[in-house]
């Protein structure tokens, strides 16, 4: 009899568990009746727990995106930029609207029930808006979910834009994307005790004395975003002034610490570290530092410094994260396709041979690569088409420098994307720019396109230049043809080639010794690349030498072929531009010879 009795308790145990997780099934219908609900502890509380309301479900959302209709230009566009997330993420099509409305030009304060689904950008005129208070968030962001709305709020226009990343980045995730009823997340810099709050009232921002010139404008629009946050100016100080406990030090000062910080950074490599009394930002270069200094104002705008005291630190091994499986380093695996059809005789891979040849007076055609080597076979500036112009003993390789969003430098003849990859079927999607142009996309970004050849995607990667130097340094002349502002021959080539030992290339650069000659100065103790500029400057004094180095000449005019070659040839052009330099190597190979004494 008891054991019956146990057996019945134990069904109507099971009855009421049922009975209960229907009765809260029911419940979860405010939000989405296919909602998972959590199991509810009714020992702790009789309290419903909060139901997950799904932004995109099945390809589908209920909510419209309103924006302010006074927002400024910043929040309109990434107001947009949210909506074409929805349709590139999950092909869901949501209007976008400001608030504004003909029959409410007062602007009153509009009110919806939880049915109406809305996410609010900016200070809208909903109610769920209008209930965010300044007090809430003295500097910064505030998302949250209140009445079927989802309401991204900012102190100000910069502020409700990086609200609205944080929520394209933390919460649009997933395949079905969804925000807790009730939800509230405030990123708030200046409460009382916040590292921003610390940094702006105790610590000095100091400079090296001896400040790369492109720095200037990142240092003095650092120290005008945290006198913004601080409400008063910020003037920085040169590492001449004498050191003070509490500092934020940017590039490679004389402090100790900047010293030690930055030794094992390399020329793309930078470092972002709170240490307690000091704050580094440092780079190996001036354009990695510059990105060390973008890095350090968002994660200050983005709140990620969290405590002075435990630290904060980033550091970019561009190398370790993105060149260690480079063909510049594997160049021994390569084979050319044309390998099985010619093989120019070593001489002209020699690389003092082509050195000699540029200085003679007399002697063979010297050859410059167009567009970034091999072009024949390659896509435009690819790494594989530079390997093939230096395997097939091209002189000279002419190559296009751009500048990323991230201030690296890659290979890219055009402004835009466009004409050399596959930018149009990626841009958009997964979190990618929906520009083409290069200037927008960050060089991780660039990384997930791929090069286009005769009309076709190929498997091959945008380069970086610091990897064609690699790949060129002692085996043939660069003519970096710089496209846009902001690239230096005297700071960020001239470092790059000091740190790869490959200052040498660099004799023939535009038809000068003037960028040779510059760098000697910078740096009279490298012996051996004085000698070598004093070598070639006196075959450039001897009689007939006027035009070595000196004339390049555009292919065009001449035509790009054997009678254009021989025709820029007598006009005094040493150096042979071609889009053909598999076809004038094969030329040199079997109708000339080499220069250097042998």
């Amino acid at each position: 009899m008891t054991h019956t009795i146990h057996i019945f308790d134990a069904r109507i145990g099971r009855f009421f568990a049922v009975l209960a997780l229907v009765l809260i099934c029911i419940l979860s219908t405010a939000c989405n009746s296919d909602t998972d609900t959590p199991p509810v502890d009714t020992t702790e509380s009789n309290v419903a727990p909060k139901q997950m309301c799904y932004i995109v479900q099945d390809g589908q959302t209920a909510y419209t995106i309103i924006r302010a209709d006074t927002a400024d230009a910043e929040v309109v566009k990434a107001a947009t930029t949210l909506w074409k997330t929805f349709e590139n993420r999950y092909g869901v099509s949501v209007q976008l609207f400001s608030d504004w409305t003909a029959d409410n030009k007062a602007n009153n304060t509009v009110t919806s029930d939880s049915s109406v689904k809305e996410i609010l950008i900016g200070a809208t005129n909903r109610a769920e808006s209008r209930n965010v208070t300044p007090e809430q968030v003295t500097y910064g962001f505030l998302i949250k979910e209140e009445n079927g709305k989802i309401v991204i709020w900012g102190s100000d226009a910069e502020q409700t834009v990086r609200g609205m990343e944080y929520f394209m980045s933390h919460i649009l995730i997933g395949d079905a994307p969804t925000v807790e009823e009730g939800y509230l997340y405030i990123s708030d810099l200046l409460a009382a005790d916040s590292p921003i709050t610390l940094l702006v009232n105790q610590y000095a921002v100091v400079y090296p004395a001896l400040l790369s010139s492109k720095l200037s404008a990142p240092v003095q629009e650092l120290c005008a975003m945290l006198g913004g946050i601080a409400g008063r100016e910020i003037h920085p100080v040169t590492d001449a002034a004498a050191e003070t406990q509490k500092e934020i030090l940017i590039g490679k000062t004389t402090r100790a610490a900047s010293v030690e910080g930055s030794a094992d950074l390399h020329y793309m490599d930078y470092r972002v570290k709170v240490d307690g009394d000091k704050v580094l930002i440092l780079g190996g270069s001036a354009l990695s530092t510059m990105s060390a200094i973008a890095h350090f104002v968002d994660a200050v705008k983005e709140n990620r410094i969290t405590s002075l005291e435990d630290g904060y630190e980033y550091h970019m091994d561009f190398h370790g994260t993105y060149l260690a499986d480079s063909l510049a380093y594997h160049a021994d695996s390569f084979v050319p396709v044309w390998a099985d059809q010619f093989t120019p005789p070593a001489w002209m891979t020699d690389f003092e041979e082509k050195l000699h040849a540029m200085t003679s007076s007399s002697g063979r055609y010297t050859s410059v690569a167009h567009m970034g080597g091999d072009i024949q076979n390659y896509p435009w500036n690819s790494l594989e088409g530079i390997l093939s112009a230096l395997m097939l003993g091209a002189d000279a390789i002419e190559m296009d420098l751009r500048l990323t969003k991230d201030n690296i430098m890659v290979l890219m003849h055009d402004p835009t994307l466009t004409r050399t990859t596959n930018v149009n079927a990626m841009k958009g999607k997964n979190g990618l720019p929906n520009s083409v142009n290069v200037a927008d996309w960050t060089y991780a970004e660039l990384r997930q396109l791929n090069l286009v050849f005769d009309g076709k995607v190929t498997e091959y990667k945008i380069p970086t230049a610091y990897e064609a130097l690699v790949l060129c340094r002692n085996r043939t002349q660069v003519a970096f043809d710089i496209k846009i502002e902001g690239i230096e021959v005297d700071t960020d080539i001239y470092l790059m080639a000091e740190e790869l030992d490959a200052k040498q290339c660099f004799f023939a650069w535009r038809g000068s010794m003037a960028i040779v000659n510059g760098w000697v100065k910078k740096d009279p103790g490298d012996t051996e690349f004085v000698e070598a500029v004093k070598r070639v400057a006196k075959y450039l004094t001897l009689p007939g030498h006027s035009f070595r180095v000196r004339s390049f000449s555009k292919f065009e005019s001449y035509g790009d072929g054997e009678e254009g070659w021989a025709k820029q040839f007598r006009n005094g052009a040493k150096y042979i531009f071609t889009n053909r330099i598999y076809e004038i190597s094969r030329y040199i190979a079997e109708n000339q010879s080499p220069c250097y004494p042998s």
